[in-house]
């Protein structure tokens, strides 16, 4: 898997595979005064050729994009990319390292 040059936007996300579970991608750092999100362009799942991380869904909650996963392999790592269009025509590239583990913490 190639990341040279992914912004991580807000570094690393846990997963278990059996769950469905959220994390906050925040644009917040590059969004100009009265900037907005507008909308998001697209969602890919970077994998090392072991593909099964789903992403269910995207919210926009301007500065933030809210991204739900499901599935994944345990003991392999992701990269959720999102492109996103702003109110004043920018595109933006984030990115998030999705750790799939099947440890349960108590």
């Amino acid at each position: 898997m190639s990341c040279v040059g992914l912004r991580l936007a807000d570094g690393v996300h846990n997963h278990t595979p059996l769950e469905v579970t959220t994390f906050s991608m925040t644009f917040a750092n590059l969004l100009g005064s009265g900037e907005t999100i507008s909308s998001v362009l697209t969602d890919t799942v970077l994998d090392e050729g072991v593909p099964g991380l789903v992403v269910d869904s995207t919210q926009i909650l301007s500065p933030n994009v809210v991204v739900a996963v499901s599935v994944g392999v345990s003991g392999e790592n992701y990269f959720v990319v999102i492109k996103v269009l702003t109110s004043l025509g920018q595109t933006l590239e984030g990115a998030v390292q999705v750790v799939v583990d099947d440890a349960v913490e108590i």
